[in-house]
């Protein structure tokens, strides 16, 4: 996938993530999120010729957080992306998801 093709995408992801917000599902916000940030992952191990390991967009985040040789605030935002949240949507640190992912968004796209 070419990068106009994944920003597209993304902004698809985003808007349903706002959309989401509006009506009160902050799972569902985090959902698309998260299918943001992997759309920027699969794009930019496509941009290096490499498959990514899995379509599914945790696995990628969950790679992203073990991967030392990534800036720390990458790994933090991946991290706060794949930790489980109860069912009242509580965590341990403050949560943003849609920050998150454009932290994730913006390195790997500039990276490209």
């Amino acid at each position: 996938m070419d990068v106009e093709s994944a920003r597209t995408q993304i902004a698809e992801e985003f808007a349903k993530a706002r959309d989401a917000q509006r009506r009160g599902n902050e799972g569902m916000v985090r959902v698309c999120a998260r299918r943001a940030a992997g759309i920027a992952l699969r794009t930019w191990f496509a941009a290096h010729g490499r498959k990514p390991p899995l379509h599914d967009a945790i696995r990628l985040l969950r790679d992203v957080v073990s991967n030392e040789s990534l800036p720390a605030a990458v790994r933090e935002a991946a991290e706060r992306l794949t930790t489980r949240v109860t069912e009242h949507f509580t965590s341990p640190f403050s949560t943003h998801p849609l920050d998150d992912a454009t932290i994730i968004i913006n390195y790997f796209l500039e990276q490209l």
